[in-house]
């Protein structure tokens, strides 16, 4: 007892360096740290046990799907049109199928037919379905039949006998809607979302509902319960997400139309990389009654407002759809499809056509300094502004500063829950690897943090620095102080807009092509070609220009001096990607999506993608 009390009077009045003092506070930090995890042991070893159970129950749901999607098989009529026929029907945008419809050439069982044999053709090898609703769907359609027989007012509905995809997410009456995650397959959806309602009421056929990611939070659409979707371009490349699954079921010509939701890109990204049609509408203008929340925080997070919206195959399916979401409906008291949450702002169909001969105004940019646009990127806007050009619009290169200027504050507000609206649905089931980065990083403590920060500084690392430095929790002066930074960072954007007389913007839609899955965790901040116009408000829509060319497959830009490590990990995702599609995003100012839709017509005209690079299946 002596010697231990020796000892102790040896340490209190010995003066310590500053190196072993921070030693002796590391030293005790790793020591508390290792006993906290050792008391946590046996609650840990039960998490175990029940992630485990939780996800062997998934993968008996996901065999019991596949065996019901094949069984589903005999319940769709025999398909007795022409392969010429056939061909037509899944090259046709949906306008193109109403006319079919109309002049008596198809009937809608056999649109149907024809897409959900073709989704069961390529699903086993792209992976996108995870339900179908076939035998409500045939009932649907042959309805249909009878009331275009009859001349029925009711034919006369925008999406009427058309076959439409529905995003998992999206409530649907008899359905589960898990977002992913596998504790939510217990229960299943007892009416129907405001967004299925909106597109039944314009004799749309919703037939199948299609994959995303765990917690809709990914630029990958994986999840325990279904497993990843992947591209259709390559199936070694992912389909993006968090729509990832209408991506791909659209590229594979497998669905007309398809119905996505959008926070930071979550439509427009998985359009990019499988080279279809995507349009994210200004945050509040549709209702998301009906679609899955992310617990508390998820609900109460009103800095980036979730959106729903179409993937399609032209601008005309884009804007049939939104005609649909954005329904005088909305306003309608004894309508089920009623949501007084939003504002009064029914669709303007005539604004989506602009005068022939009107002379326009495009600002562009073709990177962004937060993460250099790949060749095939740049030449993608390029080639759209030349033509914009020859066909007599002024165009204006923009200031990219401003734009920059939101990529870090995005991440900070964004996470500023540290992923708590994903972790309140969990239960027992762990979160997917992809937010492994993020999730170790909001576990370590400030001064950890800090310290970490600085030594991705040093290590010539800054952007890394920099992003992990503005993620994770902060006190509600902060949050409200970044809240206030984004509504005058907005402010002054659109008055830049204002002041130059910009009708829209073209910009990349992505800065590379379609990723392979496993390098998402490491190269998330490539979002943030999309999270911009969610920081602004604005609405944004992608379509496909060009293909990655020879020689494009290479990714030598940098921030800095040298390459840090995301674009290393670029680098290796870009080689391989000749022919992968690469396309442009278009953004007006808030509120105007009848205007974007319009934009989007006057570039599709100009570069009609799909008459020199068919849809890859």
């Amino acid at each position: 007892m002596e010697k231990i009390i020796e000892l102790k009077d040896l340490v209190l009045k010995r003066k310590f360096t500053l190196p072993e003092l921070a030693l002796w506070a590391a030293g005790i930090y790793i020591a508390s740290r290792i006993t906290l995890k050792l008391l946590a042991l046996p609650s840990s070893f039960r998490a175990a046990i029940g992630h485990k159970k939780i996800v062997a129950l998934a993968k008996e749901y996901r065999i019991q799907k596949l065996k019901e999607f094949e069984d589903s098989r005999s319940l769709i009529p025999e398909v007795k049109l022409s392969p010429e026929l056939q061909e037509q029907i899944l090259n046709a945008d949906v306008a193109q199928l109403k006319e079919m419809l109309a002049s008596k050439r198809v009937t809608s069982v056999e649109l149907l037919s024809v897409f959900y044999h073709r989704s069961l053709k390529y699903n086993p090898e792209f992976n996108f379905l995870t339900d179908t609703n076939i035998k409500e769907a045939l009932e649907l359609a042959k309805k249909c039949d009878e009331d275009r027989a009859n001349s029925s007012p009711r034919a006369q509905g925008l999406l009427f006998g058309i076959p439409v995809s529905i995003k998992e997410s999206f409530g649907q009456k008899g359905f589960v809607r898990t977002g992913g995650l596998c504790e939510l397959l217990a229960t299943k959806v007892e009416s129907d979302s405001i967004t299925i309602e909106l597109l039944k009421d314009e004799g749309a056929i919703p037939f199948v509902r299609t994959n995303l990611p765990q917690g809709l939070s990914s630029i990958i659409s994986y999840n325990r319960i279904h497993g990843e979707t992947t591209n259709p371009w390559n199936k070694a490349r992912s389909a993006g997400g968090s729509s990832g699954g209408e991506g791909a079921i659209v590229a594979c010509r497998a669905s007309p139309l398809g119905i996505g939701s959008d926070i930071g890109g979550s439509i427009r990204i998985p359009a990019a990389f499988c080279g279809v049609y995507g349009f994210k509408p200004t945050g509040g203008r549709t209702s998301m009654i009906g679609h899955i929340e992310g617990g508390p925080t998820g609900k109460g997070q009103l800095n980036f407002i979730i959106t729903s919206g179409p993937i399609g195959k032209s601008v005309n399916d884009l804007e049939l759809a939104c005609h649909c979401l954005m329904s005088k409906r909305l306003q309608d008291v004894n309508a089920p499809t009623a949501d007084f949450t939003i504002p009064v702002s029914p669709w303007r169909h005539e604004e989506t056509h602009i005068q022939e001969g009107k002379t326009l105004t495009f600002g562009y940019f073709e990177t962004l300094d937060s993460v250099p646009a790949s060749r095939a990127a740049r030449r993608a806007v390029r080639e759209t502004i030349e033509k914009l050009q020859a066909k007599g619009h002024k165009v204006i290169k923009l200031d990219t500063n401003v734009i920059d200027s939101t990529i870090y504050p995005h991440f900070q507000l964004i996470t500023a829950d540290e992923f708590e609206y994903i972790k309140s649905m969990t239960g027992r089931e762990k979160l997917i690897e992809h937010y492994d980065s993020m999730t170790m990083f909001f576990s370590l403590g400030p001064l950890f943090k800090k310290i970490l920060c600085k030594l991705f500084v040093f290590s010539g690392q800054a952007k890394a620095a920099r992003l992990f430095r503005s993620m994770g929790a902060c006190s509600l002066v902060d949050y409200l102080k970044a809240s206030c930074d984004q509504v005058e960072t907005r402010r002054r954007f659109i008055q830049q807009l204002q002041k130059q007389g910009i009708d829209a913007i073209v910009c990349p839609a992505y800065p590379i092509p379609a990723i392979k899955s496993e390098s998402a965790k490491f190269v998330s901040i490539t979002v943030s070609y999309t999270t911009i116009f969610n920081f602004f408000g604005m609405p944004a829509g992608t379509l496909p220009i060009t293909t990655v060319k020879e020689g494009e497959d290479v990714y030598d830009e940098k921030c800095g001096k040298n390459q840090d490590f995301t674009e290393k990990k670029i680098a290796e995702d870009m080689r391989g990607t000749v022919g992968l599609p690469m396309e442009i995003q278009v953004a007006t100012l808030p509120w105007q999506d009848e205007k974007c839709i319009a934009m989007m017509r006057i570039i599709e005209e100009l570069v009609p993608f799909y008459k020199q690079h068919p849809l890859p299946v």
